[in-house]
């Protein structure tokens, strides 16, 4: 009777443990594909999202888990090198191209061949290429419009707008109402909020942060070489 009351035990204990093993965590059981994470989520697919954006070479933060302005930022760059919505916010379409991306397409459109001197600003790739008769002169990395916070200090995303525009105007110090003077040294005006200029902050902070939508430079030689070779009325092409 004994013996036979501790294998009932017994049993009742293995079924107990290999009910327990099988039985999935909730993270493990998490589709992070049908999940959107957007500025302030935290969890397990904000790591996911964070792993793969680190691996495709968009994000230099740690794995936290949370939705910080330099994952929101990594976001966006990552979309825009996808050609897909760039609003900062992952659905599935974002998750899609996350774990299986697109090749990045690095041609110029027909618009930044023209005569004279063309500055071309891929949002896909973050580069500014310089142009004269359509020949290729330079390529420069640059910093884009992101997710930053407004005049009112609410976050939300500043777009570099995409268009054809010329260079009206180039003042080497123009004063800022919001920042003052020294902000934006080497300035190359294409639309009243928009500017080709030398950024301190892009030199300190890289893509973890972002522009309200001028085209951020980050080396200041390279702005000063911009500047004094882009002649006022140059066409500035901004493409995504």
């Amino acid at each position: 009777m004994i013996k036979r009351f501790a294998a009932l035990v017994a049993t009742a204990i293995l079924t107990a443990t290999m009910f327990f093993v099988a039985a999935p965590t909730a993270e493990a059981a998490t589709d992070c594909a049908t999940k959107t994470v957007k500025y302030g989520t935290s969890g397990a697919c904000v790591k996911e999202a964070q792993t793969l954006l680190k691996n495709a070479g968009f994000y230099t933060g740690s794995i936290s888990g949370k939705a910080s302005v330099a994952t929101i930022n990594a976001v966006l760059n990552f979309q825009r090198a996808q050609r897909i919505a760039d609003n900062g916010v992952i659905n599935a379409t974002t998750w899609g191209r996350l774990r299986a991306p697109a090749a990045v397409d690095t041609s110029l459109p027909a618009s930044c061949q023209a005569a004279g001197v063309v500055l071309c600003v891929s949002k896909a790739t973050r580069t500014l290429t310089v142009l004269q008769d359509g020949a290729v002169v330079k390529t420069i990395p640059v910093r884009l419009g992101g997710f930053t916070q407004d005049k009112y200090g609410r976050y939300r995303v500043h777009q570099t707008g995409v268009g054809v525009y010329r260079v009206y105007k180039k003042d080497p110090n123009p004063y800022s109402k919001r920042y003052g003077a020294g902000i934006m040294p080497n300035s190359l005006m294409f639309d009243p909020n928009m500017y080709v200029h030398y950024s301190a902050d892009f030199r300190a902070y890289g893509y973890t942060r972002s522009s309200h939508g001028c085209v951020n430079i980050a080396n200041r030689a390279d702005s000063l070489w911009v500047y004094n070779f882009t002649p006022v009325g140059s066409r500035v092409v901004v493409f995504s």
